[in-house]
């Protein structure tokens, strides 16, 4: 056996740390007492949540107002789908009625004028030529003085008047065919270009506008999850505003543990706490250890596994063995007291604490 003086304390081997979870503004209003035996469950501390439910309520509001423009924005895309398909169907009529109208002025009004050009042509000819014929023989009627003078004149007449209306009837042809037909061919075509570019730019500025709906919606969709999940966190925040116990067992303040002893005041009602801040512990006191300091000559002696047998100042009468689960890599300092001092920390597991 080897026996090695030390000092140290009791301390269990697992314990649960209850720190505070709120991001901002955490003042305790109400504090269980330290050392009281508390089951899982109950309520060990209590935070003021006035600001939070201030801060939900507002949050509520603003994911209303955000579900609000949301449908707003989904109405106003629908309206502008059904002036799209409302607008591009009269767009897509007058293509249809330009190109029935070219087609009509190709297939009917042309051919029938041509028509029409050359029956006036043709008949201008036939009495043209009826009447030259007739002047012709007036003539020599004339010569034989079967004809006055003035009967003469008068077929003279009629030839120069059908010799007038044959060349108007192939000037109207010429007219037609080289002027009036190209300008209506123009005009018709036109029509119909038009009409496309029409359809064209309007196919266009529509899509823009959908595309711009489209992306308000997306804008107001991101919004109300970003007021969504605002609240979702709030509502989160007014929950840690209870803690409640996880385990049974007794409370222990954090600001009694360790360096915090000397560093904090006590919990107390009225605190003000920062974020992540440990509260308080809940020690599992059916698994105890024994944290001790041996001294760094005597450290060699002493190694993981080994049997230790462990008795407490508190319970001179007691005895509880254990065995050594860990020992310090490196050693500490005996501080301003002892400064030359070395110690190794070594870790007990007692069997029957």
């Amino acid at each position: 056996d080897i026996t090695v003086p030390t000092s140290g304390e009791l301390a269990a081997e697992k314990q649960i740390n209850i720190h505070n979870h709120l991001e901002s503004g955490a003042t305790i209003i109400e504090l269980v007492d330290e050392g009281t035996k508390v089951n899982i469950g109950d309520v060990v501390l209590r935070l003021n949540d006035e600001k939070i439910r201030d801060n939900i309520r507002t949050s509520e509001l603003s994911v209303t107002s955000a579900t609000n423009d949301l449908q707003n924005a989904r109405s106003s895309l629908s309206i502008s789908e059904k002036k799209r398909d409302s607008e591009l169907a009269v767009k897509k009529l007058s293509i249809d009625l330009a190109t029935l109208a070219l087609r009509a002025w190709e297939e009917g009004d042309v051919v029938s004028k041509k028509q029409d050009l050359e029956l006036a042509v043709q008949t201008a000819t036939k009495n043209y030529n009826r009447l030259s014929k007739k002047h012709e023989s007036s003539v020599k009627l004339y010569e034989q003085k079967f004809l006055s003078k003035d009967e003469l004149d008068q077929d003279e007449i009629s030839v120069l008047n059908a010799e007038a209306t044959l060349k108007k009837a192939l000037l109207n042809v010429e007219v037609y065919e080289n002027y009036i037909y190209q300008q209506e061919k123009q005009k018709k075509e036109s029509d119909l270009q038009q009409a496309k570019d029409e359809h064209e730019r309007a196919v266009n500025r529509l899509a823009s506008e959908i595309k711009r709906a489209e992306a308000n919606i997306e804008a107001k969709e991101n919004q109300l999850v970003s007021h969504q999940e605002k609240l979702a966190k709030q509502k989160d925040q007014l929950e840690k505003c209870i803690v409640v116990s996880p385990a049974s067992g007794m409370v222990v303040y954090a600001t009694s543990m360790g360096r915090y002893r000397e560093e904090s005041e006590p919990l107390d009602v009225g605190q003000k706490l920062y974020r992540n801040q440990l509260l308080m512990t809940i020690p599992d006191t059916s698994k105890m250890i024994a944290r001790v300091k041996v001294n760094e000559a005597l450290s060699g002696l002493i190694s993981q596994g080994q049997r230790a047998t462990v008795i407490c100042d508190a319970l001179p009468d007691d005895v509880y063995d254990g065995e050594v689960v860990s020992v310090g890599v490196l050693a500490e300092g005996g501080g301003w007291r002892d400064p030359n001092r070395r110690d190794y920390t070594v870790v007990i597991k007692l069997d029957n604490a």
